[in-house]
């Protein structure tokens, strides 16, 4: 299988019929037979370091 959007196979599947392209950050259904991708996934706006703060 390859992504619709950027043609690569750098692709992971996240559950039944559903995948995850590593190169655009978008989850694609497999069912839709359509070139269709479902969402995109939103960089967060936080970095690691931010979760940890250095109060104690």
């Amino acid at each position: 299988m390859k992504c619709p959007n950027c043609h690569t196979c750098n692709i992971g599947m996240i559950g039944e019929e559903r995948f995850y392209c590593w190169n655009c950050l978008v989850e694609i259904d497999h069912e839709q037979q359509s070139r269709e991708l479902v969402s995109q996934v939103q960089q967060p706006e936080y970095f690691l370091e931010d979760l940890f703060s250095d109060e104690r």
